[in-house]
């Protein structure tokens, strides 16, 4: 039997293979999604969904952040979905007089360079956050900083895409991308095969692995965080603060969310294939919660997690053609919630032939030729979703 053609496949269940699959199926595509294990279960499903341009460098990124962001506003009206959508803004503290007076004076030059941030002393954060103690000098304001409920925004991605004709398949692994002649491409997936016009791998930390299967190499690195989340409370925050650092030197993300839970923690460690919960992970995050926060104190630890972030060695998103492989378009980037909309849309509109964006070019693959690119993690604040 002839495999079946689709204009469209989608390697990847998370939020950004979700959110193409949806994108490209409103644009009339034909579109099958092939996710190795079931949606959310890695990196979409372990995001602490922080949606920001907080001090994300360089500022070209920051303002593809705040675009991104701004992109949601009517996603729930479209979607048909509740996704739990606010406005809440976040706050980034400083510890020290020296910090807030250096951030001063640097805070209109930011603002010149398109980041939205509003210094704050320390009593102004206090009135906006009386949850804190009165530890710190003040903070940055981003006020456009969002919330989405992860695990309802890709649900709602991928109920949408099958409403529109899109087809689904989970524990379907793909082990073969070949050429099917002419245009088409043929990938192997579950012991079936399937042809199509064109293949969106939004796969994550499994990326290199699937660009190697056409002889291509994807520079990144995985970066580790670990969160702990508390029983219910009342609400007690109005937005999510942060400060920066290793939890063993006070650093921290803090977030309550509707249910009333507190997410807190946050961590940077280098990996491979390992979002393990560790002792001392856990042991120096539940230290600085005490110390950061101290009205917390009382609230019970009721369980914790562990997400992979996959990282482009340069710390900035990977939107680009595999080199010599047209049709062949990889997705990789730290940023995947913040960015969802605003690269479903790109990829659909370059693949339904209505626009070639920008993006393409500015975070393309090409970047790296010639390059050992250092590893690393994010250049900014790497919380975000």
């Amino acid at each position: 039997m002839a495999p079946k053609k689709y204009d469209v496949i989608v390697i990847g269940g998370g939020v950004l293979g979700a959110s193409v699959a949806y994108h490209c199926a409103k644009d009339g595509l034909t579109v099958l999604v092939l996710e190795k294990n079931e949606p959310l279960c890695l990196t979409s499903g372990a995001t602490y969904a922080w949606l920001g341009s907080h001090l994300k460098m360089p500022a070209s990124y920051n303002r593809l952040n705040r675009d991104g962001i701004a992109m949601y506003a009517g996603l729930e009206k479209e979607l048909e979905s509740d996704l739990e959508y606010s406005e809440i803004g976040s706050i980034f503290l400083m510890r020290t007089e020296r910090e807030f007076e250096e951030a001063r004076q640097r805070i209109t030059e930011l603002n010149a360079e398109g980041f939205p941030l509003e210094l704050l002393d320390g009593k102004a954060v206090l009135r906006r956050e009386p949850l804190l103690p009165a530890l710190y000098s003040g903070g940055y304001l981003c006020p456009i900083d969002i919330e989405v409920n992860p695990f309802k925004t890709v649900a709602a991605y991928l109920r949408k895409a099958r409403e529109l004709g899109a087809e689904l398949r989970f524990q379907t692994e793909v082990t073969s991308l070949g050429s099917g002649g002419g245009d088409t491409r043929t990938v192997v997936a579950g012991e079936r095969s399937f042809e199509t016009r064109h293949v969106v791998s939004a796969t994550g930390i499994f990326t290199p692995a699937i660009a190697a299967m056409v002889g291509a190499e994807v520079p990144m690195v995985q970066s580790r965080g670990q969160i702990l989340v508390t029983e219910k409370s009342e609400k007690r925050l109005n937005g999510f603060v942060a400060c920066l650092g290793d939890p063993g030197r006070g650093g921290f993300m803090l977030k309550q969310v509707s249910s009333g839970n507190f997410l807190f923690g946050y961590t940077q460690e280098p990996v491979s294939f390992d979002d393990s919960v560790t002792y001392d992970g856990f042991t120096s995050i539940a230290r600085t919660l005490a110390d950061s926060v101290p009205a917390l104190r009382s609230l019970a630890i009721l369980r914790s997690y562990g997400g992979i972030r996959p990282i482009p060695s340069d710390a900035l998103p990977i939107i680009s053609e595999a080199p010599g492989q047209p049709g062949l378009i990889l997705l990789v980037m730290h940023s995947g919630f913040t960015l969802s909309v605003l690269v479903g849309r790109a990829v659909a509109a370059r693949l339904a032939g209505r626009e070639d964006s920008p993006l393409f070019t500015e975070f393309s693959l090409e970047r790296f030729a010639g390059q050992q690119p250092a590893a690393g993690t994010a250049s900014a604040f790497g919380g975000s979703g």
